[in-house]
């Protein structure tokens, strides 16, 4: 918005004329008020914040001395440059003691004034950015305060509103809404301990959020509980708005962290109220199970309705036993009949609001459970389908929402399909690696990678392949792409290093000694003979 200045003469026209002249936007004032005596600019001054009073110092309904005096009787703060026809040394002394910056002699050009106002500007400026400055570390301090009252060791009491109604009530006026948004982090707790990764997350939770919500008047940024951010936000109300805002930094935190965030977010109410706020924000985020747009309303949270009912466990056990006892090929459906039926399950749950996050919890440890039934009663082993680090990640993420849940469901029974269909058809999934490592020759064949595309574990697609071709799967993949790069080599005019990434290469150096390993000759060597 800008700075505000009052400009006072008797002169009308004088007054008129430094409005419409002077550049103010160049200066950084927004705003220019006029007045012609100084009844005038004390009515204006009652009903508006004033940053710099430019006034002339004798008119005739009383003098601009008389005006500042009562601007600091009233404890009015702002810079203060007298106008005068008259180099009146006993005015200029007292316009000094009364705190003005200048005391300047009609008439003066535009120019003059208006670099003094450009000295008067920046330093107000400064002022007001140091003073923000302040003020933010200030209320930084409240919320530190309140969360380690109450946040911390899980109790919210009638003191936490008291640390705004004895020393912090000029910050949060009585009536004045407040709003709470907690932003939580849902990924592996081991990844926490990670000292430079919790000062990116704070960088980018400060930065992103001052982006999306200072236009929804947001007050503070705390940090807590290292990944995790108190967000505050003062006379708020549209909350569709919010939501939309609170999107985009979800997509902005995932694109610089890699990482995903919740927001768990109350209805506005009163510093009064703030110990209420801050116990259903903290049994939301205890409690609540993240959903699909991972946006926990209070809301919504106080309309929910619990009512947890055992999930079908003995049916989908029987399932698994009349498929696998009929000897058919109903035996591989009924991994997708179970999936879909847990997942319409889950769904159910999840949206209606009858689950806590600890139903979800124990729904995930059941799903293992029955996961390790079927393999048992199958005699198969865990290690086809899963390596122990993989599987862990998975069933964390499953236990912190409904998405991680929903994922994890659709892997673990995938995977058993695709590793009965490998049992009857090795040949089938050999084929699909192949086709899958020759599509993709340039970019990421890790064993990770392969096994995600055949839903098997590492370990087993690497016996597998073994069995099947008599070879390992890293000697398969640099030999198709020394054969690629031997018949771009010949049939192409592409520089050897375009040729190097085209089969997965950024490294030309090694590049060229693996092509040579392999063929017998550097890439030029190659390329020169079969151009002769």
């Amino acid at each position: 918005m800008g700075l505000t200045i009052l400009l006072v003469d008797d002169d009308q026209i004088l007054t008129e004329k430094t409005k419409n002249s002077l550049n103010w936007d160049s200066l950084g004032i927004g705003m220019v008020f006029t007045a012609n005596n100084i009844h005038e600019a004390k009515g204006i001054l009652k009903v508006y914040k004033v940053d710099i009073l430019l006034c002339d110092v004798d008119m005739p309904m009383g003098s601009g001395l008389e005006l500042v005096e009562w601007i600091r009787e009233e404890g009015k703060d702002m810079k203060c440059i007298f106008l005068s026809s008259y180099a009146n040394f006993t005015y200029a002394q007292k316009a000094l003691r009364l705190g003005s910056v200048n005391y300047l002699l009609k008439p003066i050009s535009n120019k003059d004034l208006e670099a003094e106002l450009k000295t008067v500007c920046d330093e107000l400026l400064k002022e007001h950015t140091n003073l923000n400055s302040q003020e933010k570390k200030q209320r930084e301090e409240v919320w530190k305060k309140v969360l380690v009252q109450a946040l911390s060791d899980g109790v919210c009491t009638s003191n936490t509103s008291s640390l705004f109604d004895t020393q912090y009530s000029e910050l949060y006026p009585s009536v004045q809404p407040i709003t709470l948004v907690l932003a939580g982090l849902l990924d592996n707790s081991e990844e926490r301990q990670n000292v430079k990764d919790i000062s990116l997350y704070n960088y980018c939770m400060r930065t992103v959020s001052e982006k999306y919500l200072q236009e929804l008047n947001l007050d503070v940024a705390v940090s807590y509980k290292d990944t995790e951010w108190l967000l505050v936000l003062k006379n708020f109300a549209d909350y569709d708005r919010l939501e939309e805002q609170l999107s985009k930094m979800q997509q902005e935190l995932n694109e610089q962290t890699a990482h995903s965030y919740c927001f768990y977010i109350t209805v506005g109410r009163p510093y009064a109220s703030i110990a209420k706020a801050i116990r259903i924000i903290s049994d939301m985020r205890e409690n609540a199970i993240p959903n699909k747009r991972l946006m926990i309303e209070e809301r919504a949270w106080e309309l929910r309705k619990i009512s947890y009912s055992e999930p079908f466990w003995e049916k989908w056990q029987e399932m698994f036993h009349k498929s696998t006892a009929s000897g058919d090929s109903s035996y591989n459906t009924a991994y997708m009949d179970v999936m879909q039926e847990m997942l319409t399950y889950v769904d159910h749950a999840c949206e209606s609001g009858s689950w806590y996050l600890s139903d979800l919890r124990r729904f995930v440890k059941h799903v293992g459970d029955l996961l390790l039934k079927v393999l048992r009663d199958n005699n198969e082993t865990f290690e086809e389908l899963f390596d122990w680090q993989e599987y862990e990640r998975m069933s964390f993420l499953a236990r912190r929402s409904e998405q991680g849940c929903i994922d994890f469901i659709e892997t673990v029974w995938k995977k058993l399909d695709s590793l009965h269909k490998t049992e009857d058809k090795a040949e089938a999934t050999i084929a699909k690696l192949k086709r899958y490592i020759e599509e993709n020759l340039g970019g990421e064949l890790t064993r990770s990678v392969l096994a995600g595309q055949v839903y098997l574990s590492e370990d087993y697609i690497t016996r597998l392949f073994i069995r099947e071709t008599g070879r390992t799967l890293p000697v398969y993949i640099a030999r198709r792409r020394m054969e690629k790069a031997a018949k771009l080599l010949r049939e192409s005019t592409d520089p050897i290093s375009k040729i190097a990434m085209e089969v997965g290469y950024s490294n030309f150096s090694y590049f060229s000694k693996t092509f040579r390993d392999y063929v017998g000759s550097t890439p030029n060597e190659y390329r020169a003979k079969y151009r002769k």
